[in-house]
């Protein structure tokens, strides 16, 4: 009785251990490839975690936050860990900003339908997300409107000294009616 208390008591320690071994604060240590660590600093990144799995998955997705600074070229070319910290060497790239956004006339009303904030695009970082935001919001409009087949896409798109200038293409297509549905 005495030696399975015993056993008892070293299995129980040695779980209690290992627990405490896979939540030891973690810090992730960002190595530029392009940039000083003095810019990587102002980026404003987290670099302490309560665990390995919490340090992981911030840096899966570390690239879609740099993305949406505007950093749209940033990659993390390698990670690698040892028992205290995660290593990240980033490729940090230019920063790209909106310039602006232009469209036709006609369209301003449906883009204020459909959520446009002109806000989001000028002199604010280019951040393909808001894109894609703004073309589902665009495409679900339509789709709610009898344009099932519209399509929207970004034309005459010109990068100058890292500003992003762009015009919207909203083609509706044909629109389409359903007066009745027989079951």
């Amino acid at each position: 009785s005495d030696y399975k208390s015993c056993i008892l008591s070293v299995a129980v320690l040695c779980l209690f251990s290992i627990m405490l071994h896979a939540q030891a604060p973690v810090k992730l240590v960002v190595q530029p490839v392009d940039k000083s660590i003095g810019f990587i600093r102002t980026l404003g990144l987290s670099t302490n975690f309560n665990s390995k799995k919490e340090c992981f998955l911030y840096v899966e997705k570390l690239q879609q936050l740099l993305f949406s600074k505007g950093y749209i070229t940033a990659s993390l070319d390698t990670v690698t860990e040892d028992s205290a910290s995660v290593q990240v060497k980033l490729f940090t790239g230019d920063k790209y900003q909106w310039n602006g956004l232009r469209f036709s006339p006609q369209d301003a009303a449906i883009l204020s339908a459909a959520g446009y904030n002109s806000r989001s695009f000028n002199r604010s970082p280019f951040n393909p997300a808001a894109v894609e935001k703004l073309y589902n919001a665009l495409l679900d409009y339509f789709a709610g409107n009898g344009y099932p087949f519209a399509q929207v896409a970004l034309d005459s798109t010109v990068i100058n000294n890292g500003l992003v200038t762009a015009k919207l293409v909203i083609k509706k297509e044909q629109q389409y009616h359903i007066d009745s549905i027989i079951v």
